[in-house]
């Protein structure tokens, strides 16, 4: 004779539990962000499956950022010479970086597929 759940996946145990059910349904509309986002920050979307329709999303990435550690009073001296240039750290460190190892050239980057 089989016991109860033997030969069952966890999942397909799970998928027989009962369904908990929710006491609020989801709005129609929120009034401003902060509702949505305070309704959202309690509540769980796992409780609204029945609601999600999945979506094609198509993301092209902008190019690669490294990390790289480097010492306090070198962020300092980036940050200072980015905001005085009006760009970003990343823009400083790289032109720096370029000039100190000879001038390398911006690499094109690959298309897309």
């Amino acid at each position: 004779m089989r016991r109860s759940g033997e030969g069952t996946s966890p999942l397909q145990m799970n998928m027989k539990r009962p369904i908990k059910r929710r006491s609020e349904t989801i709005p129609e509309e929120f009034s401003s962000r902060e509702v949505a986002a305070e309704f959202w920050d309690t509540h769980d979307t796992t409780d609204y499956l029945e609601y999600l329709r999945p979506v094609k999303v198509i993301a092209q990435l902008k190019g690669r950022r490294y990390e790289v550690d480097i010492e306090e009073d070198v962020a300092l001296e980036l940050q200072n010479r980015a905001k005085r240039e009006g760009t970003t750290m990343g823009h400083v460190a790289t032109a720096i970086l370029r000039r100190e190892l000879g001038g390398l050239r911006k690499a094109k980057r690959a298309r897309a597929i």
